[in-house]
């Protein structure tokens, strides 16, 4: 779980470091920010997952279930407020 601003460096990043890296490629990563077009950014960054924030505990929990049965490379949108 990233938050897209880490202390003056963005999860986005970061992330696009895992996804383009064989080694990690694999790995879930699922971005946090309260920047509206964070469902844009995320999808640029090939993350396998976005909620905005504020969120409730239930949608993370629910989001975070999702991550663990799929496979990655698959989105999952979550946003407040729908």
């Amino acid at each position: 779980i990233l938050d897209d601003w880490i202390n003056n460096y963005q999860g986005s990043n970061f992330c696009d470091l895992v996804k383009i890296n064989s080694a990690t490629k694999h790995v879930h990563v699922m971005l946090i920010s309260t920047r509206p077009n964070i469902e844009e950014i995320a999808k640029g960054c090939k993350c396998d997952a976005w909620l905005s924030k504020p969120f409730n505990l239930d949608e993370l929990e629910d989001i975070l279930h999702n991550l663990a049965v799929k496979p990655t490379g698959v989105s999952t949108k979550a946003t407040t407020g729908s």
